[in-house]
């Protein structure tokens, strides 16, 4: 099953929305998942059904903070098999390390990688790469997916737990007390993808759990049992014109040209996943023009540069595809939100 994920990662979701007073059946039954499926964590479905669930139990039960209530409430253990890997690393900078090696066996849907090169912490990223879905389509899974992330470095990591800065995603869509009530960083919303910035301290901390042969046990184990997916070719281009937006030119011909690639042969790969190029590179511009407008103060026109158009006008048009407003509208509009839930 494309972009599947294990039902584990709905761990303790029967009895999170029991207790606050849903239906969690007929939850289920609306998103054609069976119930039958929670009888065994390795069973899957489409992660498209899971981020529909969470959606609908958010309305259902009017909690608009559900994903990040469900995610503060799960531990390493939703990953399955990969969490004796993880839990028995040396550091938790070589347990993240694991996660990157064998998150496609939690969802061929997630992308884990991690950017080590400041000198104060380490930027941990993770995309959820679903052809129907964007990151701003699937608030509370997003939520949820930030919300978990922090219980499992803080599980690890004990004491020496701390992270300054959390990117996420999506837009905030109520009152800003309530998220940072959850966390202990700073959050920027609007971002391409969930970002957890882990310090220097938090990634060389030792694991309780450490133990060198148990944990080469397990990742041969995984190794053998789960060979690593093949990675779609929109992924990779996605992934890659993220990298490159603001410092290539980045065309088809020069995606082609990184790729070793014909251009005419990268799009007809790109047409049998469903996909093309344009397609790509204009969710990739849609977020980072999203996340300019709304986090940043560059004039309009440096904005079109950095996202490789040829000038302002055609940043109007594409916001007026995209959201129905101008650059200068959404601008407003997130700097008025923003204040007024400041200051509640």
């Amino acid at each position: 099953m494309d972009n599947s994920v294990r039902i584990g990662g709905l761990n303790n979701y029967l009895d999170v929305v029991t207790r606050l007073g849903g239906n969690p059946e007929d939850l289920l039954d609306r998103c054609d998942i069976p119930f039958e499926a929670f009888e065994d964590e390795d069973n899957i479905i489409k992660y498209s059904q899971l981020a529909e669930l969470l959606e609908i139990t958010s309305q259902e039960l009017k909690k608009p903070d559900f994903g990040l209530y469900l995610g503060t409430r799960q531990k390493v253990n939703i990953l399955g098999p990969v969490s004796i890997a993880i839990q028995t690393a040396s550091t938790v900078g070589e347990a993240m390390q694991c996660a990157a090696r064998f998150l496609h066996i939690q969802s061929s849907a997630l992308n884990y990688h991690m950017d080590e090169q400041h000198p104060d912490y380490v930027r941990t990223i993770v995309d959820i790469n679903i052809p129907e879905l964007s990151h701003r389509q699937m608030p509370q899974n997003i939520d949820r997916c930030v919300a978990v992330g922090q219980e499992i470095w803080k599980q690890l990591s004990g004491d020496k737990f701390n992270i300054p800065k959390i990117e996420i995603p999506r837009e905030l869509s109520f009152p800003k007390p309530m998220y940072e009530s959850y966390f202990d960083s700073d959050i920027e919303f609007n971002s391409e993808s969930i970002v957890w910035y882990i310090s220097r301290d938090t990634y060389e901390a030792p694991l309780p759990l450490s133990c060198k042969r148990l944990h080469e046990f397990a990742s041969h184990y995984l190794e053998e049992q789960f060979p690593g997916k093949n990675e779609r070719l929109a992924v990779l281009v996605e992934r890659e014109l993220r990298k490159n937006l603001e410092v290539a030119d980045c065309t088809r011909e020069w995606m082609a040209n990184f790729l070793e690639l014909h251009p005419r042969t990268l799009q007809r790969l790109l047409t049998k996943e469903h996909s093309s190029f344009e397609e790509i590179r204009n969710k990739v511009r849609k977020e980072r023009v999203i996340y300019y407008l709304c986090n940043t103060k560059l004039p309009f026109s440096q904005i079109a540069n950095l996202v490789g158009y040829s000038g302002q006008a055609a940043l109007s048009r594409s916001c007026q595809r995209w959201f129905s407003k101008s650059p200068r509208q959404i601008r407003g509009n997130s700097r008025s939100y923003m204040q007024s839930q400041n200051n509640q």
